[in-house]
């Protein structure tokens, strides 16, 4: 017992360690494009998913500030992808008419909210979003 309370303890002093560690140029840029990669989607379909996903993948054991953010990101997009989808069927019954522009509109606003967080340092936690990378 008293072994896993020094590992808790351990853990909980690397986690206060690198909370307390400044972030560096290179990864706060990796953790803005990880989030403004979500704009890819306007050049081709599912880019909004695709391109964190894939800087993500690429950098994610680099910095741990990158990837927080890159999971973020990614569950976001997915998330919201579902969220667009269903807006835009619901226009056969009219309610998409009014539904799809506003969950457009949160999802731009919410991309350049991360963007500007994570060039404040901050791990944006985006909302109504769904844990579908998991960040254990």
């Amino acid at each position: 017992m008293a072994e896993d309370r020094d590992e808790e303890h351990d853990i909980a002093d690397e986690i206060a360690i690198a909370a307390n560690r400044e972030v560096t140029s290179d990864e706060r840029t990796w953790a803005i494009v990880t989030h403004a990669a979500a704009f890819a989607g306007f050049v081709f379909p599912f880019g909004n998913i695709l391109g964190p996903l894939l800087i993500w993948a690429i950098k994610k054991n680099d910095s741990a500030f990158v990837n927080e953010n890159g999971i973020n990101a990614i569950n976001f997009q997915i998330t919201w992808t579902i969220l667009l989808l269903l807006a835009a069927l619901s226009v056969i019954v009219l309610i998409g008419l009014l539904l799809l522009p506003l969950v457009a509109v949160a999802w731009f606003v919410l991309v350049i909210i991360a963007i500007i967080r994570a060039s404040n340092d901050e791990v944006y936690e985006y909302p109504l979003t769904l844990e579908i990378v998991s960040k254990a």
